[in-house]
């Protein structure tokens, strides 16, 4: 015997990624929390609330850190941990632009870590920002 269950859910959006598509039109991640449990969830532009995408509801994952990386556009992009809540439950991410990546670890109380690739420029920013302190070089 199947049995099927019936979700409730009372959405509120919170907050839009800064994605556009080639027209400068929104294109990208929005955030809900559910009035109901307090959890949020982030979801794409395949429907209207996170319940009626085509991956169904993706709970943001905090017991898990967001990992910024280098993507292979050469922008900078991070992953954020999500858990699936289909019929067979899973662990998985979403991929969103580094500023954008910085508010879901702040607002959403994540942890962050860096690949090794972004720790390495990373190093080097720092390296160069402190030449240019040292040195007064804000000239041009």
């Amino acid at each position: 015997m199947v049995t099927e269950t019936k979700f409730t859910y009372r959405w509120r959006l919170l907050w839009r990624d800064s994605q556009t598509d080639e027209d400068g039109n929104f294109y990208g991640h929005s955030f809900y929390r559910d009035l109901l449990t307090g959890k949020v969830s982030i979801k794409d532009m395949s429907g209207d609330f996170p319940h009626e995408t085509d991956d169904g509801v993706l709970w943001l994952d905090t017991t898990r850190p967001v990992v910024f990386r280098i993507g292979d556009s050469g922008k900078g992009r991070a992953d954020i941990p999500v858990e699936c809540v289909t019929s067979s439950p899973r662990k998985s991410w979403c991929s969103m632009l580094w500023p954008d990546a910085v508010r879901v670890v702040r607002d959403f109380g994540f942890r962050a870590t860096c690949d090794q690739e972004v720790t390495r420029f990373a190093a080097s920013v720092l390296d160069v920002v402190s030449l240019c302190i040292r040195e007064g070089g804000d000239e041009t």
